[in-house]
């Protein structure tokens, strides 16, 4: 049913990404769930959900299907091409690179307003901060 849901709504990436969790989690294959991570990759995804996926499909590569390289490979295409997200993040732990140091932005003091004559008032009776019309 998931698979038809997809076919006809093929924008729809959350029902492709909970399709390979359930070859992962529930039926426990991981081919299977690999090559589902490698077809939603494939896709246009927001720069944060294509980089978690990348992460479950490394951790697959890494640990069940024992494809080191792989796994490397794909750690270091987050951090070079979604190097601003989470997943970024992450994949820079597991590789033990260090976190990129933000350069301080330097900003202009900007000049303060000269003041503007005004016209000495007479007293009022209005409540501070009001003035007469």
């Amino acid at each position: 049913m998931m698979r038809e849901y997809l076919k006809r709504n093929p924008r729809e990436q959350y029902v492709a990404l909970r399709i390979a969790e359930i070859y992962e989690n529930d039926l426990r294959n991981y081919l299977a769930a690999a090559l589902e991570y490698e077809e939603i990759l494939k896709k246009k995804l927001p720069a944060e959900r294509w980089g978690w996926a990348a992460i479950h499909l490394s951790n697959l590569y890494s640990g069940k299907l024992n494809k080191m390289e792989q796994a490397t490979t794909l750690l270091h295409r987050i951090v070079n091409e979604y190097g601003q997200t989470a997943a970024a993040k992450k994949a820079r732990e597991r590789l033990g690179l260090p976190e990129p140091v933000a350069e301080p932005v330097a900003v202009a003091a900007e000049p303060e307003p000269e003041p503007t004559p005004t016209k000495e008032e007479p007293p009022s009776n209005l409540p501070k901060g009001f003035r007469p019309k």
